[in-house]
C-alpha cells in the first residue's frame, strides 16, 4: 500500500478481478451497530463487529480483465516516487522465485489537480495509462522502489527479491534500462543480503533511508549504504 496526501492506495484481489483500491483518510467512520452484517442494518451501520471503517472511494482495474502471464500484470507491491513531476506511483507484479516469466514494472502519474488529490492522472474517459512500463529478469519481487540518483539521467529501480533456496535470505537489485547490479555482502560477497520475507520499499526524502518490513521487524537502511554494496 501507499499513503499519499489524504489517500491510501492498496492492491487487492477480490472476486474475479485484480484492482487498486483508493481509501480516503478523511472519511473514517464509526459504526453504530454490532452485528455480523456489513452496511446499513436496523439501528444504523454495521461492519462485522468492527467499530471503525474506511470505505473505498474509488478503484482502478485493468481493461484486459484478470491478470495472466501474457495479459494484464498482477499488481503486488507499490511505492511512491516524489522525484518525478508530478509525483508518481510505481508498481511491480510478484512472480515465483526462479520463474522463467519476466516480471513487469510500471509507473503511473498522480493527478496534479487540487480536486483530485491522491488520485491517478486519467484521460477524458477516466482511463489511467502507465507512463512507463518495463520487463525485468528478476523474479520473486516483493518490493519495488524508483529513485533518481544524483547525476543519473533516469531513475533507478530497486527491487527486493525473495530467495528461491529457502535459506532465510533474499536479495536486492538496482537496475535501469542499461544494466542491473545486485547487492553483495559478507566475506564471500554473497547476493543474499536482504530479508527473505521483506515486503514493500519506501524512501524517506529527509533521512535518505530506505524502509522495508519483514514478518519479524520494520527496518531502515541508508540508501548510500545500499548503493555502495551494489557491484
Amino acid at each position: 500500500m501507499v499513503w499519499y496526501q489524504d489517500k491510501l492506495l492498496v492492491t487487492t484481489r477480490t472476486g474475479g478481478s485484480d484492482a487498486l483500491y483508493v481509501y480516503d483518510l478523511d472519511r473514517i467512520q464509526r459504526t453504530t451497530a454490532d452485528t455480523p452484517a456489513i452496511g446499513r442494518v436496523p439501528g444504523g451501520w454495521s461492519a462485522d463487529g468492527y467499530r471503525y471503517v474506511m470505505p473505498a472511494v474509488g478503484s482502478y482495474r485493468f481493461t484486459g480483465g484478470r491478470c495472466t502471464a501474457s495479459g494484464p500484470p498482477c499488481p503486488a507491491t507499490l511505492a511512491l516516487d516524489r522525484g518525478t513531476a508530478p509525483d508518481s506511483l510505481v508498481a511491480a507484479e510478484r512472480t515465483a522465485p526462479g520463474s522463467d516469466r519476466r516480471t513487469r514494472l510500471w509507473r503511473y502519474a498522480f493527478d496534479s489537480a487540487p480536486t483530485r488529490a491522491g488520485l491517478l492522472a486519467t484521460d477524458a474517459a477516466g482511463r489511467a495509462d502507465a507512463i512507463e512500463a518495463y520487463r525485468t529478469r528478476v523474479t520473486g519481487i516483493t518490493g519495488v522502489l524508483s529513485h533518481r540518483r544524483p547525476g543519473a539521467g533516469s531513475p533507478s529501480w530497486y527491487v527486493g527479491r525473495a530467495s528461491g533456496t529457502g535459506d532465510g535470505h533474499g536479495g536486492l537489485w538496482r537496475q535501469d534500462s542499461e544494466d542491473a547490479e545486485a547487492a553483495r555482502c559478507g566475506f564471500d560477497a554473497s547476493h543474499h543480503c536482504w530479508a527473505a520475507s521483506a515486503g514493500s520499499l519506501s524512501y524517506g526524502e529527509e533521512s535518505g533511508e530506505v524502509w522495508s518490513l519483514s514478518d519479524r521487524m520494520l527496518f531502515a537502511v541508508p540508501l548510500t549504504t545500499l548503493d555502495r554494496s551494489l557491484r
